[in-house]
């Protein structure tokens, strides 16, 4: 997708702001450190599932002295223009499609993916399990939008199991029904996965994946069996496990364990890469998923790149350029000079200085 028109109201430090956008194309955001770059790119982010590029808290997001914020945009997705609405107010975000309410913030996944890269996912591969499910379920959106809607309800159901075990005395019928229901939606949560993996595979460059965890292995064991058995077994080894799961107050088995490894070419783990390579494997990927969907769909994604520029030479900056260009997508980037995207054909260039936003075209 890509936007056509942007209105923010009291979003962080920006200044109430309403830019049409010419068209699809690189806009280039520039300007100090701390002018409000990145926060532009935080409400381009909430276009689609989940918190954002910084996780961050909704309230967190409201500018100074006000309790509420609002994102307005007009895209095309599919071939479709569309007006979307989203105002956060009262502890609560409510959004809307063409002026009807959204039932749930996992179907913005249908309206097509927002990709990104953040000088914070430098780290991915050495750090959490926790934030490379993240990163890879978003990849998975962007062709399966009900993945988002099917690891919501897993997550529901497999925290409402862990809430039913802490007590003294919990109800076993509900409990069985809890894990049945775990188990259907995390059989597709990681079926989702491994099938995405096998689609983007061929696509990457310099760098295998692999989807490891004790729920992809039952689908691995035991490829021939159908779906209602493997939920089966998943369901089973969520009763297995109550006791040893109530007495360290954890959930030891499902699709929320998983993780995501990474090799480079040179066999050596991302978990152990220099700085440079690893951003330059996670930007590998990020093309990769960007090429899959356009191959998938013929729909483009809407990528933000913040200071992508560090520990990328010249050649693998042009290189990351024209094959996301290739595309006809919407890619932003930021930097704090205008002369940092010299070699880049006809971008829009946009100012931002102490949140207010400036186009220059």
């Amino acid at each position: 997708m890509w936007i056509n028109r942007l209105k923010i109201n009291q979003f962080r430090n920006l200044t109430p702001t309403d830019i049409t956008l010419p068209e699809s194309g690189v806009y280039v955001l520039y300007g100090h450190n701390g002018a409000g770059k990145t926060n532009l790119l935080e409400a381009l982010s909430l276009l689609s599932p989940g918190q954002g590029l910084h996780r961050a808290k909704l309230d967190h997001m409201t500018a100074e002295n006000s309790k509420e914020w609002s994102i307005f945009a007009e895209i095309s997705s599919l071939n479709t223009n569309r007006k979307l609405g989203m105002v956060y107010n009262k502890k609560r975000r409510q959004i809307k499609l063409d002026g009807e309410d959204m039932p749930s913030q996992a179907e913005l996944a249908k309206l097509g993916s927002v990709l990104w890269f953040t000088p914070e996912m430098d780290r991915l591969f050495y750090d959490s399990p926790a934030a490379r499910r993240r990163f890879f379920d978003r990849l998975v959106f962007s062709i399966t939008p009900e993945h988002a809607l099917n690891l919501n309800r897993y997550t529901r159901h497999i925290q409402n199991r862990a809430k039913l075990l802490k007590e003294n005395t919990p109800d076993q019928e509900w409990l069985t029904i809890e894990e049945q229901q775990a188990a259907h939606f995390g059989v597709k949560v990681s079926q989702q996965r491994l099938n995405y993996l096998t689609q983007l595979q061929p696509s990457l460059k310099d760098v295998t994946m692999e989807l490891v965890g004790n729920a992809e292995s039952i689908i691995k064991e035991s490829p021939e069996n159908s779906e209602e058995e493997t939920e089966s077994l998943f369901a089973q080894t969520l009763l297995q496990n109550r006791s040893r799961d109530a007495r360290f107050a954890t959930t030891h088995f499902g699709s929320h364990r998983s993780d995501v490894s990474g090799v480079l070419y040179t066999d050596t783990p991302l978990s152990r890469a220099s700085m440079g390579q690893h951003k330059k494997a996670l930007l590998h990927i990020l093309i990769a998923a960007a090429e899959l969907q356009y191959k998938t769909d013929g729909q483009p994604p809407c990528i933000l790149l913040d200071e992508v520029a560090t520990h990328l030479d010249e050649t693998s900056r042009d290189d990351l350029y024209q094959r996301l260009m290739a595309m006809g997508g919407q890619l932003w980037l930021t930097g704090t000079e205008k002369s940092f995207f010299g070699n880049l054909q006809k971008p829009y260039f946009i100012r931002v200085n102490n949140g207010q936003i400036t186009p220059e075209f």
